[in-house]
C-alpha cells in the first residue's frame, strides 16, 4: 500500500467529509415545515445544505471562539443526521480530533476517506488506524528519516532543481513546473522512480482537486481513476528493475519467495500501485511554490536569506542536513519554512467520524476545562488553516511574513506554538515532519536564491475558509534570470 505518505498526512481529502455531510441534509417540503418551529435548527440545516464548507469553517468557527467547541444544530432527531462538531483553540483540543479512533478503536473514524481508495486503487494509511497504520508508518520511516536518507534527499533536490531550471517549460504554468520538481524528488528518494514526465503532472494535480471536490460519482472522476492506473502501470513497468535494485518504499510492499521470474517480479510491483504515492506532492509543492513566489516578490526576504548565508560562510565551508534541521543555524530560513506552512496550511482541516459516544475535554479561550459528550454519528472537525489565519493569534495573518517567527523564540523551537500545527498533530501527524519535508523545502529555497524568477501577474489572495487552499489562477514565468548575487551563493549551494 505505497500511498501511505499521502494518506498519513490526512491533508487533502477533508472536503469529502464536508461535502458528503451536505448530501445528507437535502430535505423535502414536509421536513421544511417541521423546522419552522426551531429557528436556529432551520437556519443551520439550510446553511449546511446551501454551502457546508462556509457553514463549518465560518459559522461554526465563529461560535467556537469563546468555548473552543461548537455544534451544528439540526431540526431532526440526532439519529437521523450526523451532528457536526467543530473543535478549535489549543493544541490539546486539536489533538483529540486528530487522534480520534486510535485509542477507542472506533472503526468509523476514517470512513470519510473512502474516495482515496477509489482514486488510488489501494487502501492507504488514511484508511487505516491503530496497529495497521503504525506498521505502515514504520515501513515508510527509513526512507524519509536518518542521516543517509536526508543527505540523499538534499543531493537529489539540488540535482532536480538544477535540471528543472535548465529545462524550464515556459508554456507550462509555474505551478506545473514546481510540481514537476517535487514529484521527481519524491519519486527518486522514496520510490526509486528515476523520472516522472511532465505529461503526468496535470493528472496528479487534477486527481487531488477531484478528491477535494468530493466528486467520485462524476464521469471525470471515473476517467481519472483509469488515467491514474495507466500512469502507475507505465511508470512501474518501465522502472521495475530500478525499484528492485535499490531500497525504497515500493519494494518494501512486495513479498518474494525467491522463485519469481523477472516478469513475475514486475507484476508484483505493478500490483502495489506504488506510483499512486506521488499524490503526496500536493503538500510539499504547495508550500514551495508559495515561498519561492513571495521570496522573489519581496526583496527583503531574499536579502535576509542571503545575509544569513553570508554569516554562515564566515565559519563554515559547506551546509549539511544537520544545519538545515537546526533552527539556530539558519533561523531566518527556518522562519520562511514555518511561515510557508502557516500561510498555506497543507493540513487545512482535520475530520473524523464517530460511531459511538465519546467525551472531549476542551480548554476554552480563558484556559478553563470542560467536558462535552459527543453523540454517535457525529463528524468532528478541526479547522487548522482557519486557526493559522486567526488574527487573535497572528498579526496580519493574510501577509506572508517570515519575521513573525524570527521575533518569537518559542515559536522558533520546533512547533511549540500553541496555535501552530501545520503537519497535523499527535500519532497521525505527517511522517515527513521528522525531517524530509524540511530538508527538501530548505534545499529548494537555497537553490532558488541563485535566480530571479518573475511571474506574469500579481499574486492573488488565497481564501482562508476553504478546504483546498491554492491559487485559482495559473501563473506563468516571464523570466528566470541566473544571478550570483554574492559569493556565498556560488560557494555554498552544493551542500
Amino acid at each position: 500500500m505505497p500511498n501511505e505518505l499521502k494518506g498519513a498526512s490526512d491533508n487533502n481529502y477533508m472536503s469529502k467529509a464536508i461535502n458528503g455531510v451536505a448530501s445528507l441534509y437535502r430535505f423535502s417540503s414536509n421536513t421544511f415545515f417541521a423546522f419552522m418551529s426551531v429557528p436556529r435548527a432551520f437556519i443551520d440545516t439550510y446553511k449546511i445544505w446551501k454551502n457546508p464548507e462556509h457553514f463549518i469553517l465560518n459559522d461554526l468557527y465563529g461560535r467556537a471562539k469563546k468555548s473552543s467547541i461548537s455544534f451544528g444544530d439540526i431540526g431532526l432527531p440526532s439519529s437521523c443526521l450526523p451532528k457536526l462538531v467543530l473543535v478549535a483553540g489549543s493544541r490539546s483540543n486539536v489533538l483529540q480530533v486528530a487522534d480520534y479512533g486510535e485509542k477507542n478503536g472506533d472503526t468509523a473514524a476514517r470512513a470519510l476517506f473512502a474516495d482515496v481508495v477509489k482514486m488510488t486503487g489501494i487502501k492507504t494509511i488514511a484508511n487505516l488506524q491503530g496497529k495497521e497504520a503504525s506498521e505502515q508508518r514504520g515501513k515508510l520511516k527509513p526512507h524519509i528519516t536518518g542521516e543517509l536518507s536526508l543527505s540523499n534527499a538534499i543531493s537529489v533536490t539540488q540535482e532536480v532543481f538544477h535540471r528543472g531550471i535548465q529545462k524550464w517549460e515556459y508554456d507550462k504554468s509555474f505551478q506545473d513546473n514546481i510540481t514537476h520538481m517535487i514529484v521527481n524528488i519524491l519519486g527518486q528518494t522514496v520510490y526509486s522512480i528515476p523520472s516522472v514526465e511532465m505529461k503526468y503532472i496535470p493528472l496528479l494535480r487534477n486527481a487531488s482537486s477531484l478528491l477535494f471536490a468530493n466528486d467520485s460519482k462524476s464521469q471525470k472522476f471515473k476517467e481519472t481513476i483509469k488515467d491514474m492506473a495507466a500512469m502507475n502501470d507505465d511508470l512501474l513497468a518501465r522502472h521495475g528493475q530500478d525499484i528492485f535494485n535499490s531500497e525504497n518504499y515500493i519494494k518494501d510492499q512486495v513479498t518474494l519467495d525467491g522463485t519469481e521470474t523477472s516478469s513475475e517480479q514486475i507484476k508484483k510491483v505493478l500490483d502495489t500501485r506504488g506510483a499512486s504515492g506521488l499524490l503526496v506532492e500536493g503538500n510539499l509543492s504547495g508550500i514551495t511554490m508559495v515561498a519561492i513566489a513571495y521570496i522573489n516578490l519581496q526583496t527583503e526576504i531574499k536579502d535576509n536569506l542571503l545575509a544569513e548565508l553570508q554569516d554562515y560562510q564566515d565559519t563554515h565551508h559547506e551546509i549539511k542536513q544537520r544545519a538545515l534541521l537546526d533552527n539556530k543555524t539558519f533561523p531566518y530560513l527556518d522562519s520562511v519554512y514555518k511561515e510557508a506552512l502557516r500561510f498555506l496550511s497543507p493540513h487545512a482541516v482535520l475530520a473524523r467520524k464517530t460511531s459511538m459516544p465519546t467525551t472531549l475535554k476542551i480548554k476554552d479561550g480563558n484556559g478553563n476545562m470542560s467536558s462535552h459528550v459527543i453523540p454517535r454519528h457525529s463528524v468532528l472537525f478541526s479547522p487548522i488553516r482557519v486557526i493559522h489565519h486567526d488574527p487573535r493569534y497572528w498579526e496580519r495573518p493574510e501577509c506572508f511574513n517570515p519575521s513573525r517567527f524570527s521575533k518569537n523564540s518559542e515559536a522558533n523551537s520546533g512547533y511549540a506554538d500553541e496555535h501552530l500545527f501545520p503537519f497535523s498533530i499527535g500519532k497521525r501527524s505527517c511522517p515527513a515532519v521528522s525531517g524530509f519535508a524540511e530538508v527538501v523545502f530548505k534545499s529548494l529555497i537555497l537553490e532558488s536564491l541563485k535566480y530571479d524568477i518573475k511571474l506574469d501577474q500579481e499574486l492573488e489572495d488565497i481564501p482562508v475558509n476553504v478546504m483546498h487552499a491554492h491559487w485559482k489562477k495559473e501563473y506563468f514565468t516571464k523570466e528566470i534570470k541566473f544571478q550570483y548575487t554574492t559569493e556565498v551563493v556560488r560557494n555554498n549551494m552544493r551542500m
